[in-house]
């Protein structure tokens, strides 16, 4: 799977790429074949949003104690859509388990957003919003620069996705998701352009899906852990189990800076 992010400005971008299939898991899986307990798992926040009588949640990056950045189409209904209104937003503890966890004391204030959709190329899928107080400490230390992310991308280097979602294929008629935040990490490919897009190359087996849309991509460099991008989107196994050629791994996209 390939997932697409950009360095320079934080944005998620969704998995781009041509469905493909796979077999559903009998066992559930994490993350699609995440773990949890992850170190970072505290730059993780998972938060709803209420569009009007519907809802959806995302995963976002706690980019700075008061700031979270985040996937546009977790504040939008569609494409050119006006944002939602902050008080729409719920937003649990960074790094929480949301089954045992309440929604933490603070209100979005400010929300700002750009969606404009493509296919990779030209994508542009990012949010950022501002919070009354502080959410708690990030272990996040900076934003990575657009020449690390492609040095990174030429050496095929692993990055970690951390985020909640679901854990089982978007058809499985269970929609397991996970309570708490799950990491995997997998080797950024080549393709990281001039519109700070770039993919995550995945196995078929483990990838983000369905409910990760935000969630930060991290790595560590002389001690310092980057941000990278946000996830935005997906395509082709394990998240999609049919409709394409079984031998795909698929496709992560994400938005950098």
């Amino acid at each position: 799977m390939i997932a697409f992010a950009s360095a320079g400005t934080l944005c998620l971008t969704a998995l781009i790429g041509t469905p493909a299939s796979a077999t559903i898991l009998t066992s559930v899986p994490t993350v699609i074949g995440g773990l949890p307990d992850h170190p970072w798992s505290g730059a993780a926040v998972y938060f709803e949003t209420s569009f009007g009588a519907d809802s959806s949640s995302c995963t976002g990056a706690l980019w700075k104690p008061q700031v979270i950045v985040t996937a546009a189409h977790c504040v939008m209904e569609e494409a050119g859509d006006p944002i939602v209104s902050p008080s729409a937003i719920t937003v649990w503890p960074a790094g929480a388990n949301v089954e045992t966890v309440a929604p933490a004391d603070v209100q979005v204030t400010f929300i700002s957003a750009e969606w404009i959709p493509g296919d990779g190329e030209g994508t542009i899928d990012i949010a950022f919003m501002t919070l009354d107080k502080p959410l708690g400490a990030t272990p996040i230390t900076r934003l990575a620069k657009p020449q690390e992310v492609s040095t990174l991308a030429k050496e095929a280097a692993l990055i970690t996705y951390v985020g909640y979602g679901l854990t089982v294929p978007i058809d499985d008629p269970r929609q397991t998701s996970s309570p708490v935040p799950l990491s995997l990490s997998q080797p950024l490919t080549d393709m990281y352009d001039e519109d700070k897009t770039f993919t995550v190359l995945g196995d078929g087996v483990r990838s983000a899906c369905l409910g990760d849309s935000g969630g930060p991509y991290l790595h560590e460099v002389a001690g310092e852990l980057l941000l990278i991008g946000p996830f935005w989107g997906y395509s082709g196994p394990p998240c999609e189990s049919d409709g394409a050629d079984s031998d795909s791994e698929g496709m992560r996209s994400a938005f950098g800076w």
